[in-house]
Order: structure tokens, then C-alpha cells, then sequence
């Protein structure tokens, strides 16, 4: 596709999960940036843009109740079709996940907060800490390769040029103080003090925005270079 600058659809589903570090980034990097409610987004038309981003959500994945489900799952398999990169996050992935014939499950437990994710390709999604806030896990579709995880399951998988992330580069303290309020009672459950978490994500700011900006940076590689991704099978 031929246009004076490449063009990103990022699906958002709620107010308090927006694209942050990495809109910022793709807009740093010369992209432009168009946001897209859920709801709205199953009538786009993949092969007008060049990357899709699908962001996080309190919904899952897994069920097909979620009244915009449907249609998302429908705009990822096309996009996959015709080759159109995707960076899914959290929902995102699991969404990309289950997509491509993959699978979301509830998790034995919620995962919140600053994990340790280790990776097999350091030079596409860098060792933790990154920030998780989900209660789902994926497990990646066929053809996929899963590249990080943590204690609590896949972290990322690659499938082609596509990438998704159960973690959250994104996020920063406004979101994440948001979230909290929304997952107070699994914080509760998992021990985890909601003031210390906020103060813990305004303290890793800068190192957590700069590895954001890292991962769309080698993402984009894989994007601009139309070839896969490191660590494809």
C-alpha cells in the first residue's frame, strides 16, 4: 500500500485504556495514529491501513456474550488474511489469539501488577518487568510461536508479523490507577496494596516508557521490513 505515511487502526474498548506509549510512539515514528471504538471498528476495512492495534479490555475473550466479540474476532482474521501486521495487548492478544483458532481461558488466579516476564527473544519483546492486569490466559494459535512468559502463563507469541503481548506496554499511573479501583477485589485477594502498586507504576515511568517505545520500535522492523517477525516459527 502507497501512502505519504503509514497508517495504524488501534481498536480501543474502554476510556481508561488507551493507546499511551505506544500511540505516542507510532505518531513519534511517523505513523498515523486512528483510533477506533470496538464497536465501531469491525467496519473498517483492513487493506486501507498498514498495522492494526487491538488494546486491552475488562471483557474477555473467551466469551462470546461481549457484544462486540464477534465482529472484532471477524476484522483480526481478515487483517491476518491480507498480511496487515498486528500488535494485539492483553485483550488484544487474546483476541488475536483466539482469532487464529488459539484459545482464552479464565486463569487459575488474576495476574496484576509489575511480573517478571522472561523471553526467548530479548531482541524483540525484552525481559520484565512489564505491567499485567488480566484474569485470562491465551494459549497461542497454531502456527504461532510463544516467545515470553511469566509464572502465570504466555506473555507473547509471534505469527508472522504479528505480535501479541498479555502485558500491557502501554499503561501508565492513570490507567493503572483506574484499573486498580476496577480490580480491587482481586487485589485484595492477591494481597496487593493499590496505593503502593500506583506509587510502584508512577516510580518505573521512565524506564517503562522507554522499553515501551523499544517494543514498537522492533516490532515496527518486522513492519517495515515485510518480512516475520524475530523468533517466527
Amino acid at each position: 500500500m502507497t501512502r505519504a505515511r503509514p497508517r495504524a487502526l488501534v481498536v480501543q474498548h474502554q476510556e481508561d485504556a488507551p493507546a499511551g506509549h505506544v500511540g505516542e510512539r507510532l505518531s513519534q515514528r511517523g505513523w498515523d495514529v486512528v483510533v477506533a471504538w470496538a464497536e465501531d471498528a469491525a467496519q473498517g476495512d483492513p487493506t486501507q491501513v498498514d498495522a492494526l492495534v487491538v488494546l486491552g479490555s475488562r471483557e474477555s475473550a473467551w466469551d462470546d456474550a461481549v457484544p462486540f466479540l464477534a465482529g472484532e474476532l471477524a476484522l483480526l482474521c481478515e487483517a491476518d488474511a491480507v498480511d496487515v501486521p498486528i500488535l494485539g495487548v492483553c485483550f488484544g492478544a487474546q483476541a488475536l489469539a483466539r482469532a487464529l483458532d488459539g484459545e482464552v481461558h479464565r486463569a487459575a488466579r488474576p495476574e496484576i501488577g509489575w511480573v517478571r516476564v522472561d523471553s526467548d527473544v530479548p531482541e524483540l519483546v525484552e525481559p520484565g518487568p512489564w505491567l499485567a492486569c488480566h484474569r485470562d490466559v491465551l494459549v497461542p494459535p497454531p502456527g504461532a510461536k510463544e516467545i515470553a512468559r511469566s509464572d502465570a502463563g504466555p506473555q507473547a507469541f509471534v505469527r508472522g508479523r504479528s505480535l501479541g503481548v498479555q502485558f500491557h506496554p502501554e499503561a501508565g499511573p492513570d490507567e493503572i490507577a483506574s484499573w486498580a479501583q476496577a480490580y480491587a477485589d482481586e487485589l485484595a485477594t492477591l494481597g496487593t496494596d493499590r496505593a503502593a502498586l500506583v506509587a510502584d507504576t508512577a516510580r518505573a515511568q521512565p524506564a517503562a516508557r522507554a522499553r515501551a517505545h523499544r517494543l514498537v520500535d522492533r516490532w515496527l522492523a518486522a513492519v517495515a521490513s515485510d518480512r516475520d517477525a524475530p523468533g517466527a516459527p
